[in-house]
């Protein structure tokens, strides 16, 4: 029941935030309809999903946390890939017809995983940041790689969301974190949120979205503290979104202050609806950041 109460509080929230977003960034159009029908799918698939959680007794559980590694890496989520094939099919059928591109992308994504043998290859490209073997994907299909990516990530988001909602039950309410990656799966932040009357920083995970406390004054990818080297970029009559940067690593990342909204944010609409401020940030000369912690994954773009 739980389970099913949280659901319809993120289909209320998701209502909430389609309805606001309408309203204050008119430039999305028909893709804000396909972005609300994509989300409110995923939502549902999430109730159906049936994967094996990992088990992880409570002791290392502990030494995890304590000794700052993630309950499990990313490489390690099952996926139901009955449930994103489905997904991938539906999504197909909802694509706005001016946006042929990522139509066809779609229709030729779902030929190749029917025919592809094994077709849990592409799953797993996905789930370790495989990019190369993703790469060579698109070019089969003739496809977009960033298309590829993005209909196939959120293929098995309802995997992804349901794994995370078992595993965060194991971590205690008041445990110490403050690391600059999620504490279940090791994954930088792709969103920074300010909440409560204090403003505190919370980090979203840009893979499992998980939420985590963060220190206010830092840079979330190389930890720089010094002042003068960070700072924020602020939007003209906007007292919610901004883009904070760091010169040291020349990343940026998109902050939301949530005090003001009457409703919390539904965050994958978010990461789907804020590439204004992705522009604005790169037209600055800084990065987007990647996705993979480097101090836990050992990859470090550059």
């Amino acid at each position: 029941m739980t389970k099913m109460k949280n659901i319809d509080e993120e289909f209320k929230r998701l209502e909430a935030n389609v309805n606001r977003i309408r309203v204050t960034r008119h430039v999305y159009g028909e893709m804000l309809d396909f972005f609300e029908g994509m989300i409110r799918f995923a939502l549902e698939q999430k109730r159906r999903v049936k994967v094996e959680i990992p088990v992880i007794p409570a002791d290392v559980v502990l030494t995890k946390i304590s000794e700052g590694f993630p309950l499990i890496n990313r490489e390690d989520f099952p996926v139901d890939t009955n449930a994103a094939g489905k997904f991938l099919q539906h999504v197909g059928e909802i694509i706005p017809e001016n946006n042929e591109e990522l139509g066809e992308t779609s229709v030729n994504l779902v030929k190749f995983l029917e025919s592809s043998d094994p077709e849990d290859e592409f799953w797993k490209y996905l789930l370790v940041g495989d990019e190369e073997s993703l790469k060579t994907v698109a070019s089969k299909l003739d496809s977009p790689l960033h298309q590829i990516i993005f209909l196939g990530v959120f293929a098995i988001k309802p995997s992804v969301w349901f794994v995370r909602s078992e595993l965060e039950k194991l971590l205690s309410p008041g445990f110490q974190w403050r690391k600059n990656y999620c504490p279940v799966c090791g994954s930088l932040p792709s969103l920074l949120l300010l909440k409560g009357k204090e403003g505190r920083k919370y980090g979203s995970c840009s893979w499992c979205d998980h939420q985590w406390l963060m220190n206010r004054i830092e840079c979330p990818y190389c930890l720089n503290q010094l002042q003068e080297s960070l700072g924020y970029i602020a939007i003209e009559d906007d007292e919610v979104y901004r883009v904070e940067y760091c010169d040291a690593c020349k990343y940026y990342f998109k902050l939301i202050d949530c005090r003001p909204l009457e409703v919390e944010p539904a965050l994958p609409l978010e990461e789907l609806t804020t590439l204004h401020l992705d522009m604005i940030a790169r037209n600055r000369g800084y990065k987007m950041p990647p996705a993979l912690s480097p101090v836990v994954y050992g990859k470090d773009p550059g």
